[in-house]
């Protein structure tokens, strides 16, 4: 018989499936509406990197989104926490395609 570890554990996934699904549900008009000018296979090339998650960590991808890098600009104040967060989450989840 499953101890409370596993009723917590059960609980626990179930939110972060549902966090995940939300995130995955709103990440791409953001990255519809900005990143794909960049980053989309219709980018120009040379203008930034093809984003690879599996060489990424999401902390790595937040960081990038919030604050930006050498000429990637900040989204700190043009998209909220949330609208950030969905975007790492979906980079780093199986269904995003880059």
């Amino acid at each position: 018989m499953p101890g409370p570890e596993s009723r917590h554990f059960f609980i626990r996934t179930r939110y972060l499936e549902k966090v995940l699904a939300t995130a995955i549900g709103k990440a791409p008009a953001v990255l519809r509406q900005i990143c794909r000018f960049c980053h989309g296979k219709t980018a120009y090339p040379g203008k930034a990197p093809k984003l690879n998650p599996s060489r990424y960590t999401s902390k790595f991808v937040r960081d990038r989104v919030t604050g930006g890098l050498r000429s990637m600009p900040s989204w700190k104040e043009q998209f909220s926490e949330e609208e950030r967060r969905a975007v790492t989450v979906f980079i780093m989840s199986k269904e995003f395609s880059n």
